[in-house]
């Protein structure tokens, strides 16, 4: 689906959002539609942080109603890009995370054309947001934030280390570990 729950970014132009209620909605009624043909495992794959949260939650509550094994394959907020990241990524700590080293990279490959290489800049959250030991962007701590709390421009990290040929480097990574998760997913 191309629209999720961004509401973290709806003080820039041309998001588009769903609520929380919508998305679970959405995702519900596909879930059951599926489930109602006899499937017994679905696999929903999220490649949306503010989406994770709600397909966390959603899964447990669709197994309960649904009786069938409900499998969200996040790449946001797990370590789903770790070891291709030990390998290539150039920026620091917080130089992946949106519009950054790996989405540029990813768009930079796939659709080079939308990509405006002389607006690329850098943009990290604020140093409290980096140096806290709690209350971080990672931390244990959460919070309702909002893009532009962490960014005037909606970058968030390092696009600047972005390239194409990382671009390949992770689609190609992604493809392979996808269908290793799918090949675990049936083997349950």
């Amino acid at each position: 689906m191309p629209v999720g729950k961004s509401n973290e970014h709806l003080n820039f132009i041309g998001t588009i959002s769903f609520s929380y209620a919508t998305l679970r909605g959405v995702i519900e009624d596909i879930c059951k539609s599926i489930a109602r043909h006899g499937f017994k495992k679905i696999a929903i794959f999220n490649s949306h942080g503010g989406n994770t949260d709600i397909l966390t939650s959603l899964c447990r509550d669709l197994r309960d109603q649904l009786n069938v094994q409900v499998f969200v394959i996040d790449w946001w907020f797990t370590n789903f890009w770790e070891d291709i990241l030990k390998e290539i990524q150039e920026s620091p700590r917080d130089g992946v995370f949106h519009a950054c080293e790996l989405e540029t990279s990813i768009i930079m490959y796939t659709f080079p054309h939308l990509v405006k290489k002389e607006q690329i800049v850098a943009s990290f959250p604020p140093e409290p947001l980096r140096s806290n030991k709690y209350v971080t962007i990672f931390g244990p701590v959460t919070m309702g934030w909002r893009t532009e709390d962490i960014s005037a421009n909606g970058v968030i990290g390092d696009p600047t280390k972005a390239t194409s040929e990382k671009g390949r480097l992770l689609v190609e990574f992604a493809a392979r570990k996808i269908i290793e998760i799918i090949q675990e997913i049936r083997s349950l």
